[in-house]
């Protein structure tokens, strides 16, 4: 029940609570009616023994024949005399003297008998008790036939309520499920009704204003700042490099500065990640998109990680279709996603690893992956590997943290995805996917052939 939705759960308890209402309504009816047609009949019969026994009084035994003409039809007797004698049974009685019952009123049998005696004359009067049972019995027949009627109006009924009072929640959740940082301009629908509904919505829309206004405060803060960094930094390197250029400087002096040079350098590279990363956030990333080969654009990529990697003696496994693949991309961020993922995949191998490369053709997009053996990630850290500033190794290693959620936010500007698998025979791996905007085109001339690598491994070990 759990997994119902609130209508169909909230509609069921709406049932629930009402069938176990009637049913207590149902059963104290029965009851009362069955006791009321008791008391009635007990009355009857208390009055039919007070007739007889009047007329014994009177006129003794031969009052008998007038006192039962007197009392109701459906009355049957047993009149013993004082001797013991039967004086009078009926018939319908079938023989039976009720022995037992000299005073009061019981149900014996199918017979609801009072008895009562005067001048050793006793007196039974008997009642089919049957009748009483048959009422009983079609007022609980008509509860049990009326319930199953009444509850499907009930559980409808409330289904329906239900259904109108969380259509605006409904509403609401759609429109939620479509806000994100990229789109917090947009609002909640707000409710015709100012009711409590329409009370939260406002709520939640004055804080998605909040929200939206200090989220765009901190995209232009950064915007801002890494554009204003970007001219100091290049008058520094221009510095640096002046001072460099001089030949009476001491090598203790040439070393500093040229360390000052590369944390400049580094520092100008995270500015300009920010400030792509802060035109991403707001939506105002262009993306300059024209028809590329992705197969020439890993090629080139996987060309400059080799240089990268040669020093530490890792191979290479590249996996491509045989033709062109052609697609709408802009091939500087495409570009700087594929050695992104290299760069890491080279920095985070152990020596002499592989790192396996693979392009591939799906009906609706394209995907590559990039993966690498080395260490495994860590779960806890696997989940913010995308954040920005986040290391999974130590500090110590290069790189200062943007590269992967830079990477990402350039493929969720192409409409596409950038997700991490970690396989379970050891290798860690990226994998891109890039919706097709267009299909490849045939008289293309073949790619050249890209650089060498080692043997490639089974495509299937990449299958999603």
């Amino acid at each position: 029940m759990k997994h119902w939705s609130l209508r169909t759960r909230l509609a069921l308890w709406s049932g629930l609570f009402f069938a176990a209402a009637v049913s207590l309504l149902g059963f104290a009816t029965v009851t009362l009616v069955r006791k009321h047609q008791i008391e009635s009949l007990d009355a009857e019969l208390q009055a039919d023994l007070r007739s007889v026994l009047h007329e014994i009084e009177e006129h003794g035994r031969e009052g008998l024949s007038h006192a039962l003409e007197k009392v109701d039809p459906e009355s049957r007797f047993y009149i013993q005399a004082p001797d013991g004698s039967v004086v009078f049974a009926s018939k319908e009685l079938g023989g039976e003297k009720f022995p037992n019952l000299y005073m009061g009123v019981r149900t014996i049998g199918p017979w609801r008998v009072g008895a009562n005696s005067m001048d050793g004359f006793v007196v039974r009067l008997a009642r089919d008790f049957r009748r009483v049972e048959a009422t009983v019995s079609d007022v609980r027949r008509s509860f049990l036939l009326a319930l199953p009627a009444l509850l499907v109006f009930v559980v409808g009924g409330a289904w329906w309520l239900v259904r109108s009072a969380l259509d605006p929640v409904q509403d609401i959740s759609e429109t939620a499920r479509r806000i994100t940082t990229e789109r917090l301009n947009q609002r909640l629908p707000t409710p015709v009704r100012q009711d409590e509904m329409g009370q939260l919505t406002g709520v939640l829309n004055d804080m998605l204003e909040r929200l939206d206004r200090g989220h765009q405060q901190a995209v232009r803060f950064t915007a801002d700042a890494s554009h204003e960094l970007k001219t100091p930094l290049a008058l520094m390197a221009a510095g640096l490099e002046e001072l460099l250029r001089r030949r009476d400087l001491p090598a203790d002096a040439v070393t500093a500065l040229g360390g000052l040079l590369e944390d400049n350098r580094r520092l100008a590279a995270i500015c300009q990640d920010l400030l792509v990363l802060a035109r991403a956030d707001a939506g105002q990333l262009a993306l300059d998109r024209r028809a590329h080969d992705l197969g020439q654009l890993l090629d080139a990529a996987v060309e400059d990680a080799q240089i990268l990697a040669a020093p530490r003696g890792l191979s290479f496994d590249l996996i491509q279709p045989p033709g062109p693949c052609v697609e709408q991309v802009d091939e500087r961020y495409v570009t700087r996603i594929l050695l992104n993922l290299l760069s890491n995949a080279v920095k985070y191998n152990r020596e002499g690893g592989r790192i396996r490369v693979e392009l591939r053709e799906l009906p609706e997009r394209w995907v590559v992956e990039i993966a690498n053996t080395g260490e495994a990630i860590d779960p806890a850290a696997a989940a913010r590997v995308f954040e920005r500033f986040f290391r999974v190794r130590d500090a110590t290693s290069p790189g200062h943290g943007l590269g992967l959620s830079l990477s990402r936010e350039l493929a969720r500007a192409h409409g596409g995805e950038l997700s991490l698998h970690s396989l379970e025979d050891g290798w860690t791996c990226f994998r891109l996917a890039l919706p097709k905007l267009e299909s490849p085109a045939k008289t293309r001339p073949a790619r050249p052939p890209g650089p060498a690598v080692s043997a490639p491994v089974a495509a299937s070990a990449f299958v999603p």
